[in-house]
């Protein structure tokens, strides 16, 4: 009974504490990513991304970027735009490159002094993403978001430092 025992947790242990052959990741599962970020912009101060990618080399990115100072008055200028992409994606063990592009809805205020006045906007812009992506583990991420907004208000750029829940790469 004694002998049994000992082997059936030597067994247990085997299993469960030494690494086993990883499976290899089927493309075709593959579904795409989320990614969440934080970082800085120009011509304002704070920038603020949150993207949902569907795909693996062929991507639709539906994307929301946030472009906000705070003034003196206290009262925020921004931009922010939400926009659905088409673009490329490629992809190792560890890293993902994609870049897309597309046309965007962009919308924001200018509280500036100079203005003495709340100006809000509304206008259409072509919106551009390059991802890199570092997936030390299957699921998960950390990566850089550059992205610009060419419209015909108040053209944005910027970088975001972002967290990325990939889909089964």
């Amino acid at each position: 009974m004694k002998r049994t025992f000992i082997i059936l947790l030597v067994v247990i242990i085997q299993q469960n504490c030494f690494p086993q052959q990883a499976k290899p990741a089927n493309p075709e599962d593959d579904i795409g990513w989320f990614s969440l970020g934080l970082g800085a912009g120009s011509p304002y101060e704070l920038s603020s991304v949150i993207s949902l990618n569907y795909g693996r080399e062929n991507i639709i990115q539906v994307v929301y970027h946030s472009n906000v100072d705070f003034a003196l008055s206290g009262r925020p200028n921004g931009v922010s735009s939400i926009a659905i992409n088409y673009g490329v994606s490629r992809v190792t063990d560890l890293l993902r490159l994609a870049i897309s592009i597309g046309p965007g809805y962009v919308f924001g205020k200018d509280n500036s002094a100079a203005n003495h006045k709340n100006i809000t906007f509304n206008t259409i812009g072509l919106i551009s993403n390059l991802q890199m992506i570092f997936s030390p583990f299957k699921e998960l991420g950390i990566g850089l978001d550059l992205f610009l907004n060419l419209n015909n208000k108040q053209a944005v750029s910027g970088i975001s430092l972002t967290f990325v829940l990939e889909g089964n790469k």
